[in-house]
């Protein structure tokens, strides 16, 4: 889980972008909510869910422009976890 740009000014030596905490919610077919998870402060998270296709919606009180608009599509696998790096816009420019 990453948020970015966290600085007005992107440098080659300086990462823009940085892992976050904050609730976000898994929807499925419908927009039916699936799971609720809280990623940790270096934007880590685990949520189990059954093979298919889903959304990740971050929580209004995310550190994001607009984040309820920042809908992420995810597939999950079936074998064991998937591992996904979901990119959000802070709005920063």
């Amino acid at each position: 889980m990453l948020r970015g740009p966290v600085t007005p000014v992107c440098r080659v030596d300086v990462p823009c972008d940085a892992g976050f905490s904050a609730w976000f919610d898994v929807l499925g077919l419908g927009d039916a909510l699936m799971a609720r998870f809280h990623s940790d402060s270096s934007g880590a998270f685990r949520v189990a869910l059954a093979p298919g296709g889903y959304v990740v919606v971050p929580s209004d009180s995310a550190p994001l422009m607009r984040p309820g608009a920042q809908r992420k599509d995810v597939v999950v696998g079936r074998d064991g976890f998937t591992r996904v790096t979901l990119d959000f816009d802070t709005g920063i420019r």
